[in-house]
This record gives C-alpha cells, structure tokens and sequence, in this order.
C-alpha cells in the first residue's frame, strides 16, 4: 500500500471522521446526509441518472463513461463499480472519471471506509492500496472491465483535458454556498462540452444558482424527491 500524503492544505488535515459521517473543516460540511452515505449516493447519482437500466441495454463491447466532481471518499465510485459489474453486459466496460482537488490522506480514507457496507469493501480495498501519489494530473488504474481515472487538481482546469466525453455525471461537491467553484456556469459550460449527447446529471443540489447554471449549459433540470431530511434532488439531460 502506498504512503499518502496531505497536499495543498497548509498543513491542516482535510477530514475527520466525525462518527460514522466524515466532515470537511476546510468546507465546514458532512460528506453525505444523515440519512447515510450508501442510500443518499444510491438514489441521487445511479437511479438519478438511471444507471442500472441504461447498463442493462449497452451494447456488446461498449464502453459506459460516468464523470464525478468532487470525488471525496470513493463512495460514489465503489457503489457504481460494483453495480456495473452485476447489471451490464460482460463483455462492456466502465470508465470513472473523477476529479478531486483536495484528496483525503490514506489513514482517513481507510477509517472511512470501515465504516461502510462490507459488500463494498473489495472495491473500497482495491481504491485504497492503489491510491495515488498527490501529484497534479490523471492518474489511472484498471481492475478487469472498470477503469479509474482520477484528476488530482481543481474540476477547472482538468474537465477541459478530459480524456473523453461522459455519458452521466455526478455533481458531488460541498454546498454551492461553500464550494462555488463547482457549480459555476463556464465549469458545466465544459462539462456539457465534455458529454456524450444525451448525457445525464444528477446532483443532491436544487438551488437556484445550479439549476440556472445547468439550463444555461445546455441541460434540461427537474426537480425529484430527495433523501430526507432533504426535500429535493435534482435530474437532468443534455438539450440536443
């Protein structure tokens, strides 16, 4: 397993664990509701972008790309690898695309990570003994039919090198409050620039800032029932 180190942080650690939800001082939020992690990500970012029935449809030999901004745990990632590989074809692949400013030491990933359902820790264990050097730029990694590549910088300056178009995207940063570099107009300009047409969104986040901000870019939004004790989550699809 390799040694990791906290970079761009001043010296400040970036997470605790703070029981079974972790927190960010630097954003000064939970990294997912008190609902929990698992069933939060499970409705918002797969079933928000119909994930499992849109895999079961791919074509022989295909290859399915979803992007995430705000990469955080690995949750996100974990959840839909393992799903992808029980629900699409085998002879498909899956390609991750997250970006993640801020990466979370080694020992505080791992102490999250026990945390989480045992049915995910395979490929919790997997992200963690490959995870990588914090040094800017992609960094790749393969396991059979699913492909990681994970850009250690801000979304900003690495959305615009995306290696290829995404076909669903998660939009997991903190708060547009607190983290509004994420959800700005000219980044979802590139991340409808960087899409497959056709391409779907799915994010916690209804206010008013990102729905203006995707419909801008080229998104059709609306709101769906969200995970208590929020009320909304939000959907949407590239305009053609």
């Amino acid at each position: 397993m390799v040694n990791f180190i906290v970079w761009m942080c001043s010296g400040a650690t970036l997470c605790y664990c703070n029981g079974m939800r972790p927190y960010s001082p630097r954003f000064a939020e939970h990294y997912w509701s008190p609902a929990g992690g698992v069933t939060e990500k499970q409705v918002v970012f797969l079933a928000g972008n119909q994930l499992p029935a849109r895999w079961g449809t791919l074509a022989p030999e295909s290859t399915f790309t979803v992007a995430e901004l705000g990469f955080g745990t690995g949750l996100n990632f974990a959840l839909t690898a393992a799903e992808f590989i029980a629900t699409a074809p085998v002879t498909t692949k899956l390609v991750y695309l997250g970006y993640e400013a801020y990466p979370l030491p080694l020992g505080e990933l791992l102490a999250i990570h026990q945390t989480l359902p045992v049915a995910l820790h395979p490929w919790l264990q997997q992200l963690a003994d490959a995870w990588p050097q914090p040094q800017p730029g992609w960094q790749t990694v393969a396991w059979g039919r699913v492909i990681l590549q994970l850009w250690i910088g801000t979304a900003a300056s690495g959305v615009t090198h995306q290696p290829q178009p995404a076909d669903a995207w998660y939009l997991d940063g903190f708060s547009p409050a607190k983290n509004p570099d994420l959800w700005s107009l000219p980044l979802l300009q590139q991340v409808a620039a960087h899409s497959n047409p056709g391409a779907t969104v799915a994010t916690y986040s209804v206010a008013r800032m990102v729905r203006d901000n995707l419909t801008a870019a080229g998104f059709t939004v609306q709101k769906r029932a969200g995970v208590p004790p929020k009320r909304d989550r939000l959907e949407g699809q590239l305009r053609a």
